[in-house]
């Protein structure tokens, strides 16, 4: 048996095991939910924008279309209360509000009509609680489709052809 020597020191050799600690691990995980936690919360954040954005696209051609057809004559132009869309999902409304510009009035046989309506039409989306969720609005001067006078140098007849 060796008997070490007075004076000499023993040196022990640590030898570092391959792998993680157990801290390293715990530190690591702890990132990743984090990191995950909020990854989630911005896809949570962004479904809800392109949600409202697809609303906002809906109202506005609903608006658009209620326009269009106020300005052409199909719908008389007049004021109405809220209102369901026909061809729409539950919870979609429109409200249309016209007001006569008095300067405008033109007398006709039948009374007299005034000649530009400023026109607002609201389309809104309300929860099934009743509270409205979003609202898109469009103003425009129209002018009223009955005072349209046909060109008298058109002919409706159907005839395209000159002759020499």
């Amino acid at each position: 048996m060796a008997v070490p020597c007075q004076g000499a020191v023993l040196v022990r050799k640590q030898r570092r095991r391959a792998g993680l600690s157990l801290l390293e691990v715990l530190t690591a995980l702890a990132i990743f939910f984090l990191a995950l936690v909020g990854i989630s919360q911005m896809v949570d954040q962004a479904s809800l924008t392109a949600m409202r954005a697809a609303h906002f696209s809906k109202a506005a051609i609903f608006v658009e279309t209620r326009m269009s057809e106020l300005a052409s004559g199909a719908l008389p132009l007049e004021s109405t209360g809220v209102e369901p869309i026909a061809d729409a999902e539950p919870g979609w409304f429109i409200v249309v509000v016209c007001q006569p510009e008095s300067w405008t009035q033109v007398a006709t046989s039948s009374g007299g009509l005034y000649g530009l309506v400023v026109v607002e039409v609201t389309a809104l989306r309300q929860t099934p609680s009743g509270q409205t969720e979003m609202e898109y609005s469009l103003s425009r001067v129209i002018m009223d489709p009955r005072l349209r006078i046909p060109d008298p140098n058109t002919t409706t007849s159907g005839q395209t052809g000159t002759t020499p």
